[in-house]
């Protein structure tokens, strides 16, 4: 019989060990934020940041989610803002450009394919989830905290701010 030393943490454990991986002062912010949210995530989404000052959304920052990959360490999202370049999402939660928003790959990734209806007929595009942590819960919309939404969200919560794509 075959043994091993090695054994395969559980899910808690995995997760924990993820936030691990994190440097000290950016997994202490982390550990400090209270609201996780599952967001839909396919190429083309716009997820728009924002910060909230005397009930009035501003330093915008529109995350434009792209196609996803896997290499050794996981699946990994591709995003995009504003010219910045890049940025990989990956199953270690990332603090999104110095703003008080972290977004990391779920452990559990479950990629589906979703077909739509266009002038072309049916397209199919990859659907995946995108994690995202902020200090409160979005519906609460305290001063000086920062958000993150899905356009058509945003949208809808401020119907006097315009925001394309």
């Amino acid at each position: 019989m075959v043994t091993s030393k090695y054994t395969f943490m559980d899910d808690r454990q995995s997760r924990e060990a993820l936030v691990q991986a994190m440097a000290k002062p950016i997994r202490d912010e982390y550990l400090d934020y209270k609201f996780v949210k599952k967001e839909a995530g396919f190429p083309g989404r716009v997820l728009i940041i924002y910060t909230l000052r005397n009930r009035v959304p501003a330093n915008f920052d529109r995350v434009l989610l792209m196609n996803f990959g896997v290499d050794q360490a996981g699946p990994i999202v591709y995003a995009s803002s504003e010219g910045q370049g890049v940025y990989h999402i990956g199953s270690v939660p990332m603090k999104w450009r110095g703003r008080e928003v972290f977004f990391q790959v779920p452990q559990t990734f479950e990629l589906k394919w979703r077909g739509r209806t266009s002038e072309k007929g049916v397209e199919f595009s990859p659907l995946y989830a995108v994690l995202v942590k902020t200090r409160s819960r979005v519906d609460e919309q305290i001063d000086e905290h920062t958000y993150c939404e899905t356009l058509n969200e945003f949208r809808a919560r401020f119907p006097g701010i315009p925001m394309r794509y």
